[in-house]
């Protein structure tokens, strides 16, 4: 499934959930210029995110940074992170976006735990593509 239109709040936050009722995390396999502007606009979201260009190009602008990205390269996107992208041209091309919502761990410190589905998930993604 691709989102098409993200929805965002007045802070930017964007609402989709990107989980399952059963796992804490979502896949998608994405053309970004197929979005309703074309781009994904500038929001933000609970879940940390890796993005997997499996075909094309594309500018992620990652608070302040701007990183250009193609064929093959990968890229985390950490909580609370304001982010853009858009394709440098209208092809169509495959992003895979990855989504995850971390865990606190046990002690109910600060530092999140990433659960270990998402390390089977970025194996399978990269296996299977």
């Amino acid at each position: 499934m691709q989102v098409k239109n993200i929805a965002v709040d007045q802070n930017l936050k964007e609402l989709t959930p990107h989980r399952t009722v059963v796992l804490p995390l979502a896949c998608y396999n994405t053309t970004i210029s197929e979005h309703i502007n074309g781009y994904i606009p500038l929001h933000w979201h609970d879940e940390i995110q890796f993005v997997l260009v499996v075909k094309g190009e594309a500018v992620f602008q990652i608070n302040e940074e701007r990183i250009a990205v193609r064929e093959g390269d990968g890229l985390f996107i950490f909580i609370s992170y304001d982010v853009y992208s858009k394709q440098l041209d209208k092809a169509r091309h495959q992003f895979i976006f990855l989504y995850a919502l971390l865990i606190p761990n046990k002690k109910g410190t600060s530092s999140p735990k990433v659960p270990s589905i998402w390390k089977s998930m970025l194996l399978f993604y990269y296996l299977y593509f």
